[in-house]
């Protein structure tokens, strides 16, 4: 849903310079797909970061969520 629905729209309505940013950006870059004619936004290396940086962040938000607050 996120790639299809946020991302689609963000990427339409956001400049260049934020929409490098984004986690399927980061991941398709970090594998090596990019566009025809297109150069990958950053260094493989650097998608990485990124990427792992949302990963660290969802997992983040999902020990929050899930946290017991009874005794």
């Amino acid at each position: 849903m996120w790639w299809l629905v946020v991302e689609s729209l963000v990427s339409v309505f956001a400049p260049d310079r934020y929409v490098r940013f984004l986690p399927f950006v980061a991941g398709n870059g970090m594998i090596g797909i990019v566009g025809e004619g297109e150069a990958p936004p950053f260094e493989r290396p650097v998608t990485a970061l990124i990427f792992a940086g949302y990963a660290a962040a969802a997992l983040l938000l999902g020990m929050v969520v899930v946290q017991r607050t009874d005794p």
